[in-house]
């Protein structure tokens, strides 16, 4: 039950079903009905779709031209099923009948979340509802003290030089951590931490490479988990390489859930590159004692404006990580209103502090000979698979060795969690864990 598809299979197209069939009982009032409240219902409901529309694309910039717009009708309809509500259970008879017209209410506003749940996969299953129920439970340091007090001595740890012990555990474990931003500032919220069997078994002793993960916006660095089965790609990669898969740390990327999400740049909002490429490597350094042998043990990938992120990193701190994967990744950074809203409200105008970080303009003046690198776009996303191409030509013209693949499906978390999954042996191979 718990992995109960939620995006495909029977069961939406069954909440699909019944919506619309409540939805018809809504609609099935007396002449009297229809003289006033069922039309008037319609018109609410189509006026519920368009403020909708204009509050999110218009005025704060929720969603873009990639929304699908089937939503809006889910969404009108959902507003319509409240409105004609109050009218047909004044005009409904019976105690039967009344609930059965508040149940159908309640189906259709349940229809449309299913399909935007559908659409972007945000909950692909039954159980990724709970994924915060599988946090592991005690202190990640306790953990990391007991098993890698040496680590940072030791060589990388790689498929030639591991041996894995009796103990080995079957799958790893997700932590909830506080990564502070010492050197930034940045008031960072809680991250997410994945540790594979390998670094979980008997006395550790490994070295393991480190891959962050970005989130997107809307999403939090948990999105990773609940939506995009990272859990369960990496036990998988782990199972067929005897307990060997990396450190996965995802850092949140809102500053808490502030309005004003500071975008992975050092701007007078927060110091958030800084932050991601300064603090967080310290924090798993000192404390997990993984990716200590080498820059190569790092990698970092992204989705969305979390690509976005991923591309600002790779371009800014080549030292820090020289492998990527940016998936659906936007030109540049932005915020609604574009360019010039961005400007004043991160760099307070100043159009050279924000050309000193923002990936487009260091790849046509810096040269990156020692980066790796992978784009991924959704075949059917052409909004982002456009907005990618010359971020890839730019990279391949500063000298990075990269590569652009376009991939079945759209902007959601379908084409994410499909991306991760597939590229983890090239993603291992450049982190020196496989050959």
């Amino acid at each position: 039950m718990s992995h109960l598809s939620l995006v495909d299979g029977p069961l939406p197209t069954a909440i699909s079903l019944l919506a619309a069939a409540a939805m018809l009982w809504l609609l099935a009032g007396g002449r009297r009905f229809w003289r006033v409240s069922g039309p008037l219902g319609l018109i609410g409901g189509a006026a519920g779709a368009v403020l909708l529309w204009y509050l999110a694309e218009q005025v704060y910039g929720w969603w873009d031209e990639s929304f699908p717009r089937v939503l809006y009708l889910w969404a009108g309809a959902a507003v319509a099923a409240v409105l004609l509500l109050v009218p047909r259970l004044v005009t409904t008879g019976g105690v039967v009948r009344r609930l059965a017209t508040v149940a159908a209410a309640l189906t259709v506003a349940v229809g449309a979340v299913s399909q935007a749940n559908v659409q972007y996969a945000a909950y692909p299953t039954v159980a990724s509802m709970f994924a915060d129920q599988d946090l592991a439970t005690g202190s990640i340091t306790a953990v990391a003290g007991a098993r890698h007090a040496g680590s940072r001595t030791i060589p990388a740890t790689t498929e030639r030089n591991w041996r894995p012990p009796a103990d080995l555990p079957g799958h790893g474990s997700i932590y909830n951590v506080a990564i502070p931003g010492k050197v930034s500032g940045y008031r960072a919220g809680k991250a997410y931490v994945y540790l594979p069997p390998a670094y979980l078994a008997g006395s550790g002793n490994t070295n393991l490479p480190v891959l962050v993960m970005i989130h997107g916006k809307p999403g939090g660095p948990g999105s990773w988990i609940s939506s995009g089965d990272l859990a369960e790609t990496m036990d998988s990669y782990a199972a067929e390489h005897h307990g060997l898969a990396p450190v996965v740390i995802m850092p949140d990327l809102s500053m808490g859930g502030a309005a004003k999400w500071p975008l992975c740049l050092d701007s007078q909002v927060a110091r958030s590159a800084t932050y991601l490429a300064v603090d967080v490597p310290a924090w798993v350094r000192t404390t997990l004692g993984a990716g200590t042998a080498n820059s190569r043990q790092w990698g970092i990938a992204g989705l969305s404006s979390g690509g976005t992120c991923t591309m600002q990193l790779a371009a800014n701190y080549p030292q820090v990580y020289p492998r990527f994967l940016d998936m659906s990744g936007e030109t540049e950074p932005y915020v609604h209103g574009g360019r010039t809203r961005l400007l004043r409200d991160y760099f307070a105008g100043d159009k050279t502090a924000f050309s000193r970080q923002n990936a487009l303009d260091v790849l046509a003046v810096r040269k990156f000979p020692g980066t790796v690198g992978k784009f991924v776009a959704g075949e059917s996303d052409a909004k982002y698979g456009a907005e990618m191409l010359p971020v890839y030509a730019a990279a391949r013209k500063a000298g990075m060795d990269v590569t652009f693949e376009k991939a079945s499906g759209g902007h959601n978390w379908r084409l994410w969690s499909a991306a991760l999954a597939r590229e983890m042996p090239w993603l291992m191979r450049q982190l020196g864990l496989a050959y």
